[in-house]
């Protein structure tokens, strides 16, 4: 459920594993920092250029919420390099991030695990809706990689790009 069929995967360059199990639609748990490839950040970036902001440190996530940004939208995906289906829903993110009017930004919960122990994550993906001035201004959450339950939500609370 919700992982992209080898046809679509192979288009935006995500393409998933035979040994994967289908209905395999998030992770739980973690891996410690060690086993993580330090190329995921300039990949990502290469990959999906200014359309999602990867959070890199605390000061970085602070600056989308404060009292200038009142009418603020931010999506949150928390993801993990070791988790297939956080690299599955990758490009249905990205392809997301610019059609519809917000701020999209993805947090590594092993690089940066003290944001996601703050917002409660505790399984990958985890996608977060939040409005306001405050990272508590919680509009919605998503657990797991369907993309038609994220695309929905999304649709749901995020106006969409104007052409």
């Amino acid at each position: 459920l919700g992982l992209l069929p080898d046809s679509i995967a192979q288009k935006f360059g995500a393409i998933q594993s035979k040994e994967q199990p289908k209905e395999e639609t998030c992770c739980g748990g973690g891996r410690s920092k060690k086993s993580r490839s330090k190329t995921s950040k300039a990949t990502t970036a290469v990959e999906h250029p200014q359309t999602v902001q990867v959070i890199e440190s605390v000061e970085d996530w602070d600056t989308l919420f404060g009292e200038d940004k009142e009418e603020n939208l931010v999506i949150v995906k928390f993801t993990a390099e070791w988790c297939k289906p956080c690299k599955a829903i990758s490009p249905v993110y990205h392809k997301l991030a610019t059609n519809f009017n917000a701020t999209f930004v993805e947090v590594d919960v092993d690089e940066m695990d003290e944001i996601a122990a703050s917002m409660n994550v505790a399984m990958m993906p985890t996608f977060l809706i939040l409005k306001g001035t405050k990272k508590q201004d919680l509009v919605a959450t998503v657990r797991g990689a369907n993309e038609q339950n994220l695309t929905s939500v999304i649709e749901q609370h995020v106006p969409a790009r104007r052409a």
